[in-house]
């Protein structure tokens, strides 16, 4: 199913939105499956992951986005929001 991607994109998207990080999560990799270059759904995803207090998995989905795209300020920031408590978790 060619089109299969956005509508898992799309349910990530809501499961965010409703705050169940999770499922957003799970979502967002199955959409990834289908298409890995989608910039939304690495959006959806990073923010997912951060969500979770999951630091270095946010950190490394904003990197593959910087990569497709390494002019997007908004991405910018928030890599460097993830970056932040990531390298203070090493410090303890």
């Amino acid at each position: 199913m060619e089109v299969a991607f956005i509508f898992s994109t799309a349910k990530a998207q809501d499961a965010l939105h409703a705050g169940n990080s999770k499922q957003a999560e799970e979502l967002a990799n199955h959409s990834l499956l289908l298409r890995p270059d989608q910039l939304k759904t690495l959006e959806v995803l990073a923010s997912a992951q951060f969500s979770q207090a999951n630091f270095s998995g946010a950190t490394k989905t904003f990197r593959k986005i910087l990569q497709i795209e390494p002019t997007n300020s908004e991405m910018i920031t928030s890599f460097a929001r993830a970056l932040a408590p990531a390298s203070q978790l090493g410090r303890h």
